[in-house]
């Protein structure tokens, strides 16, 4: 009964980058507060629509109970769009606590991190270069997952990308050891 739209700066503007894995929870949240203004304003006119305290409109999964009588969902919306109250909402959802200082290197750029470790076993041709990858042993905590089949394509795809930078992108360092290619 819910519409969900992928999000577009021209739909949702001044969204924040989804970096880190944080697209599931901004934009999670985003939707749900753009679900709970709704709701508001549905219960706000489901109290003048009945005559009803505010207490007494109570969303439940076979309808929408307001004041002693069970409204269907389909009913209160379309008698709200009648009451010409907006059905549409967006939402915005900054994470909490993140602040950085990038001079000094201090605070908390993430909400969360996320820890692994990847073990390849490979065959290498000191002469040509060639390289062959035999085995790949990963280990990863995601914490709580929001979808396993999600995770698992991320972690092998952030190994498929890391293995290809490191085989075919020229790596260079400095004298001191500091990374010079920075980028592809």
């Amino acid at each position: 009964k819910v519409r969900i739209t992928s999000t577009r700066t021209d739909k949702v503007p001044n969204t924040s980058a989804t970096a880190a894995s944080s697209g599931a929870d901004l934009n999670g949240m985003a939707a749900y507060n753009a679900a709970q203004t709704i709701r508001e304003r549905l219960i706000a006119f489901a109290t003048r629509w009945r005559q009803v305290p505010e207490d007494t409109v109570r969303f439940a999964r076979e309808g929408v109970w307001v004041g002693g009588d069970l409204v269907p969902f389909a009913t209160l919306c379309r008698q709200a769009h009648i009451g010409r109250v907006s059905l549409s909402s967006t939402g915005y959802y900054a994470t909490p606590g993140i602040e950085y200082d990038r001079a000094a290197h201090r605070g908390r750029p993430f909400y969360y991190f996320a820890y692994g470790a990847a073990l390849a076993e490979v065959v290498i041709d000191t002469l040509t270069g060639e390289h062959r990858v035999l085995a790949v042993d990963i280990l990863h905590d995601v914490g709580r997952s929001l979808n396993p089949a999600i995770d698992l394509g991320q972690i092998e795809g952030g190994f498929i990308q890391g293995m290809g930078w490191l085989t075919t992108e020229e790596v260079v360092y400095d004298d001191a050891g500091r990374l010079l290619s920075h980028a592809p």
